[in-house]
């Protein structure tokens, strides 16, 4: 895909959400960063394990602790090492981080740098890190939610669809079509089945495509690290599925 600005990282104060799209050929997308622990002033942050990022084959080939296609409600998610059990509520209940923060920047490098800011729902939290029940801090649930929300509702504008090659607006607008027709809608977009009327074709109002259409293929969750240059800060990883 064409080059476009890269998004600016989040200060320490939490930003707006923002995103555009970009290309990538490796079979897993991240930003590179040191680990799962992130230096915040004099504290330490470390990531509940079942969102980091590993190396090692946890379970049946799979090199993630859990399961996940981004398309799909968190509550699809299953643990790895008890397929097909889901993740267990305590696990989604648990604080993401060690110590709990109240807001977490999330960015991804992948269709092109995005980020979006997930923050605490100060719901009672139980079980994972040690922690104090009278701080709000992001738990499991809420990182996931907001990865999917923004995946699925996040527009891409006429510009930055205009800015695709053909080849890549075509497999775009396929994968807005097998979206729009799992969740049972007879909305899709007008024109015949040919590529260049389908590209001329604007998505039907409020609907249209959104940021999950770009990953096509790369939509499996890959784990998350710590950024270490950006308080609170993640960084995504996608893949294809195994």
């Amino acid at each position: 895909m064409p080059s476009a600005s890269r998004s600016r990282f989040p200060s320490t104060s939490p930003p707006q959400s923002s995103a555009s799209l970009s290309s990538g050929n490796a079979t897993s997308h991240s930003r590179s960063s040191s680990g799962s622990s992130l230096g915040h002033g004099p504290a330490l942050i470390q990531l509940h394990y079942f969102l980091q990022k590993t190396q090692e084959v946890v379970a049946h080939d799979i090199r993630t602790y859990i399961l996940w296609d981004i398309r799909e409600h968190p509550r699809k998610a299953q643990t790895v090492s008890q397929l097909p059990l889901p993740i267990p509520s305590e696990v989604l209940n648990a604080y993401a981080t060690n110590p709990p923060v109240a807001y977490i920047n999330v960015t991804c490098e992948y269709p092109k740098p995005w980020s979006t800011v997930v923050h605490a729902s100060g719901a009672n939290q139980s079980g994972g890190f040690p922690q104090n029940r009278a701080t709000a801090g992001v738990t499991v649930a809420d990182l996931l939610g907001a990865i999917y929300n923004h995946a699925r509702t996040h527009p891409v504008s006429t510009s930055e669809f205009n800015a695709l090659l053909p080849k890549q607006q075509t497999r775009v607008l396929d994968a807005y079509e097998k979206r729009r027709k799992v969740v049972n809608t007879n909305q899709v977009i007008p024109g015949n089945s040919t590529a260049s009327s389908r590209r001329n074709a604007a998505p039907p109002a409020g609907e249209g495509i959104k940021l999950v259409d770009t990953f096509l293929m790369h939509t499996m969750f890959a784990g998350l690290e710590v950024d270490l240059n950006n308080a609170c800060t993640v960084n995504l990883s996608v893949k294809r599925p195994n």
